[in-house]
């Protein structure tokens, strides 16, 4: 039976069994883990705070035939706080979720991961910021660290410097003439959404840049990336109904 370890952050976890459970966990390196926590619902149990959702430490696994139990685990943040405001912990588990769609079992990740890191300590520890501008920020981020980050210079059919809508399959902004054929799969450009995205794709500090642009930016931004990143990776996210009909 061979020992590995990693820091990791709980994606999800269910219940197994009488007292175990199973997580999915981020690792930087390995990207997605699978991994039984033996006896974690005991009061006694030393690892049960190590399958709790949002939790951040550094894992140490047995691994036998491709499946790891978690045998030891450090603390290095929970995020507890977070649970105690709702609508910041429904963006919470949309990170996660969005983070768990995308990353792939065994496949480093590490820039997607430091930016999900990031976003849990934004939404957490951040007062005043706009929970729907930390969910904007976060899919920028997203979309900048798997290489898909959208074109938002000029139109991207014919290289007008006026674009009035956004494609979400081919993920850049059409000027009104080229987006003709394509209104079933466009937003519209009003708003100030070409502003607020060009903020979140341009700006080296992106959860700074949300705070540039007002509550309805945001939440245009917000609508206009969950789109694209749901098209371009083929899933949809838990919790984005319910952040969509914040105000906040």
């Amino acid at each position: 039976m061979a020992a590995a370890e990693t820091d990791a952050i709980v994606l999800r976890y269910s219940d197994y069994k009488e007292a175990d459970r199973i997580i999915t966990l981020f690792s930087p390196e390995q990207g997605k883990i699978t991994a039984a926590v033996r006896g974690v619902k005991k009061t006694t149990s030393k690892l049960r705070f190590a399958a709790e959702l949002l939790h951040y430490g550094h894992y140490i696994f047995n691994e036998s035939k491709g499946r790891y139990t978690v045998v030891s685990c450090t603390t290095k943040e929970s995020f507890y706080d977070v649970r105690f405001d709702v609508d910041r912990l429904w963006c919470a588990t949309f990170m996660l979720n969005a983070a768990e769609k995308i990353i792939v079992e065994g496949q480093r990740d590490e820039a997607l991961f430091l930016h999900l890191l990031k976003g849990l300590y934004e939404i957490t520890y951040r007062q005043g910021g706009s929970v729907l501008g930390i969910a904007a920020a976060y899919l920028s981020g997203v979309l900048r660290a798997e290489g898909c980050a959208p074109e938002l210079a000029a139109c991207q059919e014919c290289g007008g410097e006026e674009p009035a809508f956004f494609d979400i399959q081919s993920g850049g902004v059409l000027c009104r003439d080229c987006a003709q054929c394509t209104a079933d799969r466009t937003f519209k450009m009003d708003g100030g959404l070409l502003d607020a995205l060009r903020r979140l794709f341009t700006a080296p500090e992106v959860y700074r840049a949300a705070e540039g642009c007002s509550l309805r930016q945001n939440k245009a931004a917000f609508a206009c990336l969950l789109a694209y990143t749901a098209d371009r990776f083929e899933c949809r996210f838990k919790s984005a109904d319910y952040l969509l009909s914040l105000d906040r």
